[in-house]
């Protein structure tokens, strides 16, 4: 069958298949399967690897600011003992009222139980049962931090968890002290000349804007659970830090976050105090908007946008991978990646004029086929 007119015919292909290049596929195919078998048999340490770098980056910008006034060394060392003191304070008071909380209800627990006991309609049922002897193993039975667990517990969840905390309090260190150095080296690894200047800016561009939106989302986190802590104190609510942090927490979530938190605890206010809850309700629906009617929209339209789907999904995700730990990874990422956008975006030079006006005005087909000539021929 003849080719249509101004159709050419398709070129043919052939590929073949070499014994080096079969070779080359299975050793890439088996270099892969080693690699993954790897990270899978050392996922813990990547994963305190990962936590150590994101909360390097994180305590970086502070280091930089405290050590205009003093040594470096002597900024490392206080941004870290702060940072630990101030994480080490929140947990043990969250954790103390925790098991205060859990001391009450099962000092409640049991002598509902041997009430039960002592009844003369349920007694003989509950005796049996040994209603109060289960209830009181079920209590021993949970978490240590939970108030659980005897003083062997304690020693061994203390061990257990050391050496992942040393690990990673040394490996922040190292990334405070050597981070920038570790980076650019890096990246003189693998390119060379302008383009490794053009991705180390690039990567200072993206770190700077990310460092700008996490401090001030911890920073307004901050500002969250100190209100919501005063307000717990003030209307008597008990474990006043542990919803506090919650909403600190969920604060990280733009738009939407404080509401979100306010659901379950003011579903177990409004049980004893419906006043309360009517009350916090419309507080926590107020400053919502106004944070998000100010602060997220500054930060939005100066920093970094992103958004409460793509933070919840990072978080999610994060989560189900590792934990807490996970969720901060991720989280810090995608504010990475978006950041990188944001800056990769800056650096695309427009489309010349008269890139444009071949766009506006297409050639022709006349034009395409007409022959070049020179001006002065032309003439």
């Amino acid at each position: 069958m003849p080719e249509p007119p101004g159709m050419a015919a398709a070129p043919h292909r052939t590929v073949r298949l070499t014994s080096w290049s079969v070779v080359r596929g299975l050793l890439a195919v088996a270099a892969a399967a080693l690699l993954i078998g790897l990270a899978r048999a050392a996922e813990t340490p990547l994963w305190w690897i990962a936590v150590a770098a994101v909360l390097a980056a994180m305590l970086t910008p502070a280091v930089l600011r405290l050590q205009r006034f003093v040594p470096r060394a002597a900024a490392i060392g206080i941004v870290l003992v702060l940072a630990t003191a101030f994480g080490a304070l929140v947990v043990w008071r969250g954790l103390s009222e925790v098991a205060v909380q859990v001391s009450a209800l099962r000092a409640e627990a049991v002598q509902i139980a041997e009430e039960y006991e002592g009844s003369s309609q349920y007694g003989e049922v509950a005796t049996e049962f040994a209603l109060s002897d289960k209830v009181r193993t079920f209590f021993d039975g949970l978490p240590l931090y939970l108030g659980g667990g005897d003083t062997i517990d304690a020693v061994e969840a203390v061990t257990s968890n050391a050496g992942g905390l040393l690990a990673v309090f040394f490996l922040v260190v190292l990334l405070l002290v050597s981070g920038e150095r570790m980076v650019r080296a890096g990246l003189a690894q693998v390119l060379r000349g302008p383009a490794r200047d053009q991705a180390w800016d690039a990567l200072r561009g993206a770190y700077s804007r990310t460092s700008r939106y996490t401090g001030l989302l911890i920073l307004r986190a901050i500002v969250v659970g100190v209100v919501v802590n005063v307000v717990a104190q003030v209307a008597g609510w008990p474990a006043g830090t542990v919803i506090a942090l919650w909403f600190a927490l969920w604060s990280f979530v733009p738009g939407v976050g404080l509401v979100v938190a306010a659901g379950p605890v003011l579903v177990g206010v409004a049980l004893f105090t419906p006043v309360w809850a009517a009350v916090a309700l419309v507080g926590v629906v107020v400053g919502q908007y106004a944070l998000a009617r100010s602060v997220d929209h500054w930060i939005d339209a100066h920093v970094l946008r992103l958004g409460a789907a793509l933070t919840l999904l990072a978080a999610a995700f994060g989560t189900e991978l590792y934990g807490l730990g996970g969720a901060l990874i991720m989280w810090y990422l995608a504010a990475f990646v978006v950041a990188a956008g944001h800056e990769v975006a800056a650096d695309v030079r427009p489309v010349p004029d008269v890139l444009k006006d071949m766009v506006r005005r297409p050639a022709t087909e006349e034009s395409v086929h007409r022959p070049a000539t020179d001006d002065a021929s032309a003439r």
